[in-house]
């Protein structure tokens, strides 16, 4: 009985939205928290990454865009030097600088 308690709560946080807390703090803007986030795409200078809900714990670094996506809301970072960590539906991204350019290589070149 108890166990169709605590799948009901699961089934129902899945309905209200993602379950990705994700941190970004950069000089600019200080700490932001965003709550509700559905997945992380980071477009990269080496490599394109979706980060979903449940995925495996990591870590890297980024040249190049992130963007947060949340239920009704697309949450664009830019394009950005820094570093992420995941793990636990927790993503935090602590931003070294804005990027002015388009880094050179990435999943990008089909998009004019």
């Amino acid at each position: 009985m108890a166990a169709k308690k605590a799948d009901a709560k699961k089934v129902s946080s899945y309905e209200a939205g993602g379950r990705i807390q994700a941190r970004v703090s950069d000089f600019a803007h200080g700490l932001r928290v965003f709550d509700g986030v559905k997945l992380i795409r980071i477009v990269s200078k080496d490599y394109t990454l979706l980060i979903m809900e449940d995925y495996f714990p990591c870590l890297g670094s980024i040249y190049g865009h992130v963007e947060l996506v949340k239920e009704e809301d697309l949450v664009d970072l830019g394009n950005v030097k820094g570093f992420y960590i995941h793990r636990n539906n927790e993503f935090s991204l602590l931003i070294e600088k804005q990027l002015d350019e388009e880094p050179a290589a990435g999943g990008r070149e089909h998009e004019q």
